[in-house]
């Protein structure tokens, strides 16, 4: 025990608690804001002082609106599994929480392609009235819920987050050695316009 009475061991342990607990408390407090985050995707968020809906609910109603286009349209002989695969794997991915935002990103965009793709292929289609008009309709939902997403506040939420404590001292020099999992996901795109 003559090796801690030594005066440089005694600082070097000093400077070694300091450094460990300043790393322990920004991996708490950065955590802690970027699960705040995260769950304005889910829950939405208030940005300048206005409450937005969730992008959740909103990819959740396309996916709806994806499902009905698939059923309204499946006697008329148009290939609508691509439409009902990315529908399924969005509403998966969103019940499961699993994936990152840019792999949601991914899928939406894929579905908002398959269904634009749809819209261009009933064109040419002989709608029944009433089918035609449930195919607006849908339409319709899938237009505004792009809308809602579009302006829903949550991407200025991770911008302020990231000006707020990762363009800053200490989360500026300490967000990478503490290789928190959700600021990972957060440093990824999360732009879902």
């Amino acid at each position: 025990m003559k090796i801690f009475k030594n005066r440089a061991v005694a600082v070097l342990l000093c400077v070694l608690i300091v450094i460990a607990s300043t790393l322990l408390s920004t991996n708490v407090k950065l955590g802690r804001e970027a699960d705040g985050v995260s769950d304005g995707f889910y829950k939405g968020v208030t940005y300048d002082g206005y409450k937005h809906p969730a992008i959740s609910d909103q990819l959740n109603n396309i996916c709806g609106a994806a499902d009905g286009l698939a059923s309204l349209v499946a006697s008329y002989d148009v290939d609508v599994v691509a439409l009902r695969q990315y529908s399924a794997d969005l509403k998966d991915m969103l019940s499961q929480r699993t994936g990152t935002y840019t792999a949601v990103y991914a899928k939406y965009r894929d579905l908002l392609d398959c269904i634009e793709a749809l819209k261009l292929e009933l064109a040419s289609v002989q709608l029944s009235e009433r089918d035609a008009s449930g195919t607006e309709q849908y339409f319709s939902t899938v237009s505004s819920a792009s809308e809602v997403i579009g302006s829903a506040g949550y991407n200025d939420s991770v911008q302020q987050f990231k000006r707020s404590y990762l363009d800053r001292f200490p989360g500026s020099i300490l967000a990478k050695p503490v290789s928190y999992t959700h600021l990972r996901a957060h440093e990824t795109r999360h732009d879902l316009v």
